[in-house]
């Protein structure tokens, strides 16, 4: 399932994104953003709003989502991994499909 707009995006009155992953336990929480400048702090947010709720992240997948040369891509990652205990899983290049991160971990894992 796919939360649009974000983890704190209202569904509804009195519902946010954050409400329906609740109602979907044990079901993971996959944070997938745009790598891109402000990733960093969009990233942390989202996971620190998550654990906040009870809700913690299982990993994070960064996407690029153009073929810029946004000098923050380089180090997006790494800063990430700095501040979150919540595993990045891969990283998608521009025009790539995803499909060499390997999901099957999140479902055997146990978080």
């Amino acid at each position: 399932m796919e939360g649009a707009g974000g983890l704190m995006s209202p569904l509804a009155d009195g519902l946010l994104n954050i409400d329906l992953v609740r109602q979907f336990e044990p079901a993971r929480l996959l944070v997938v953003a745009a790598n891109r400048l402000g990733v960093v702090h969009q990233v942390l947010a989202t996971c620190e709003a998550a654990e906040h709720r009870g809700v913690r992240p299982a990993g994070i997948i960064l996407s690029r989502r153009d073929p810029g040369t946004d000098l923050s891509l380089a180090s997006n990652a790494d800063q990430i991994r700095r501040y979150t205990e919540v595993p990045i899983l891969g990283e998608i290049p521009y025009g790539g499909d995803g499909s060499s991160i390997d999901l099957q971990a999140l479902s055997l894992n146990g978080q």
